[in-house]
Formats: structure tokens, C-alpha cells, sequence
């Protein structure tokens, strides 16, 4: 099953990362990726403690249907799922593009002494000869407080200040992360180890979503386009190497543009190939995170109906019974996961 996976895997991205994708290309894609998951049949996510109240009884409790909830980025376990690598920021260009915003931040401010405007750019454009990326923000965040116009500025200011700046690439990740939410899913509810991480040590719930409701056109959206599996490797060369080209400024067609957003959002290490993970990207306004992009109370939420509910093998016997209860009145499927006798491997009950 393994490899089997892997070779579609293969062939799959060999296809969506064609470099110059046709409407029988694009046709080809999508309907490989629809006969996969008709064959799998059902996609799985593992919900913690909290998780399994908040999202699942509660609404069922009150009469509503369960909906998709996306997670911004910052929220991953993984530090480099959907980062851009750090040298991408290191690169002459981006640095030259973060030293004339800041330049502009002291232009808007120095009406008083225009000629910082231009004073300080020398000194920026100086600093770009420092090869080393820590120095160089530092020698950075010197000019920009020697000619931000203020004079009353604290300690505590400058010191937000320099931190700001050594926050450099974090903070341009960031405003390209904003936009995003991500819904995961799982080909297997039988991991072992995704119950551990995302279940609360097998305390909390796997959700089974038949996948059929991934192949229905509607009006207002086709959800199979939003719907990827990703694929699992030891090294970005192939991400870096682009990164560098656009960083240089060569022209990316639309097609391009779209080939390395797939790759840098459904790339991850290989060490998590035991996920099996298939996502759901979301596009929309930052307005929509509420109040921060960490928030969990406003956003786009898509309705996706529950086939089946399957709980951890150490799930407590009061979450149980609710479950059973809120299943029961919504005719949704429970099952309960058991430990193999003689080996390492988790069992759907009856």
C-alpha cells in the first residue's frame, strides 16, 4: 500500500507541476486526483479533548451541522510546513527591498529634515555589503534609529525597535501566511502515532468524511480544486531554485506563479510521510482572523458533513457517552479503536 501510494504520489506531482500546464493537462490532474478518492473512499482528521467539545458536541447539541474549521500556519507543530525558506530572505534582493521600507518609514516621518530621506539610503545601501545576516540587522536597526525623527524615543522603544528588525524574515513570512487556512486530512484513522499528536495521547476523536463531498460541483465553488495531497521529501532544492530566480527578478508566468505556490504549500519533510496528509487551502482577507491571525472565532468555515466518528482508546467514558448520545440523535456512525494483541496496530472496533 505504501509504495503503491507513493508511485501515484509521483505521478500526480509529476503531472500538477508541469511547467507548462494545458486544459488537457489540467483535466488529467483533476481527474486523477478524483479517482483516488473515490478509491479511498473516506479522509480522516484527529481531534484533541477540547477540540471534540468545542467543534463537534457543542453544534450537534445545538441543532447545527459540523463545518471545517481551517488553521492558520502559526499553528502547525511542524516550524517549516508552508515557510519559505529562510535563505529566500536572505537574498540581496529581498534584502534591498526591506531596507528601502524602511527607508520610506523614515521619509514619511523626517518632513522636518528631508535630507534623511537621502542620508540614510547611503548608509543602507552600504550595509547591503554585509554578507552576514545577523550583522547586517543590526547595522540596519543602528540606521534606523540614528535617523528616526524622534528624539524622545525610550529605551523600551528602541528596543521594540531592534527586536522588530531581528524578526525580519519571521515578519515577512508572516504577512505571506496571513491570508492562509489549512484544513488537514489523513487517508488512514488507524495511525498510531497521529492519535498521540493530534488526539490528545488517543483521548480525543477521528473524524471520517466520506469523499464523495469532495467531488460535488456547486455554484459557488468546486471544492475538489481547493483539495491536494502532499507529497514527502528530504531536501527544497527544487523550491530554492525557483525562489532564486524570482528573487532575481526573472519574469514567473501566472502558471509559474501557481507551480511554486503549490510546491512551498504541499511540500513537507519526509518524516511525516506516516500522515498520509491531504489539504484543504483557503484564500481569504486577513479581516477574517479575529483579533490576530492566531485567533479561532472568525472565519470562513465550510460545512462538511460527518459519516463517521471513531474514538481513542483512551477516550474518558463521560466523553464517550456524549458522543454516543449526539451520534445517535444525528445517525452518525461510532467506532471504537482497540490495541492488536500481538502487535503494533490499532484496531477499528465494532
Amino acid at each position: 500500500m505504501v509504495e503503491d501510494r507513493k508511485k501515484w504520489l509521483n505521478e500526480y506531482f509529476h503531472l500538477l507541476l508541469n511547467s507548462r500546464p494545458s486544459p488537457r493537462n489540467k483535466q488529467e490532474i483533476k481527474s486523477k486526483k478524483m479517482r483516488r478518492l473515490r478509491d479511498l473512499k473516506y479522509l480522516y482528521r484527529y481531534i484533541d479533548v477540547e477540540k471534540t467539545r468545542k467543534y463537534v458536541i457543542n453544534p450537534l447539541r445545538d441543532g447545527k451541522a459540523l463545518e471545517i474549521r481551517p488553521s492558520h500556519p502559526s499553528k502547525f507543530n511542524d516550524p517549516f510546513d508552508t515557510r519559505l525558506p529562510l535563505e529566500y530572505f536572505k537574498h540581496p534582493k529581498m534584502r534591498l527591498q526591506y531596507a528601502r521600507e524602511l527607508q520610506e518609514i523614515i521619509c514619511k516621518y523626517s518632513n522636518s529634515k528631508p535630507e534623511y530621506c537621502n542620508e540614510c539610503w547611503t548608509e543602507f545601501e552600504k550595509s547591503l555589503d554585509i554578507v552576514d545576516i545577523s550583522e547586517w540587522k543590526s547595522e540596519i536597526a543602528s540606521i534606523f534609529l540614528k535617523y528616526l525623527p524622534y528624539t524622545s524615543l525610550t529605551d523600551e522603544h528602541k528596543d521594540r525597535v531592534i527586536k522588530k528588525i531581528n524578526n525580519y524574515e519571521k515578519d515577512a513570512q508572516n504577512g505571506l501566511d496571513n491570508e492562509l487556512g489549512i484544513s488537514c486530512f489523513s487517508e488512514t484513522p488507524k495511525s498510531i502515532l497521529m492519535w498521540s499528536h493530534y488526539a490528545e495521547k488517543h483521548t480525543g476523536i477521528c473524524l471520517a468524511y466520506d469523499t464523495s463531498i469532495f467531488l460535488k460541483d456547486t455554484r459557488r465553488y468546486d471544492i475538489i480544486d481547493w483539495l491536494n495531497p502532499v507529497r514527502y521529501m528530504n531536501d527544497i532544492s527544487d523550491i530554492l531554485s525557483e525562489l532564486k530566480r524570482k528573487a532575481d527578478g526573472e519574469y514567473f508566468s501566472k502558471e509559474e506563479d501557481e507551480i511554486l505556490q503549490y510546491k512551498s504549500l504541499l511540500t513537507k519533510y519526509d518524516a511525516w510521510s506516516y500522515e498520509m496528509e491531504w489539504r484543504l487551502v483557503f484564500w481569504f482577507p486577513p479581516s477574517l482572523w479575529d483579533p490576530t491571525p492566531e485567533g479561532d472565532d472568525n472565519r470562513y468555515d465550510l460545512p462538511l458533513p460527518v459519516t463517521c466518528i471513531y474514538l481513542g482508546v483512551n477516550i474518558a467514558d463521560d466523553l464517550k457517552t456524549e458522543i454516543y448520545e449526539v451520534a445517535r440523535h444525528w445517525k452518525i456512525d461510532v467506532k471504537e479503536m482497540k490495541m492488536a494483541d500481538n502487535k503494533f496496530e490499532l484496531i477499528v472496533g465494532d
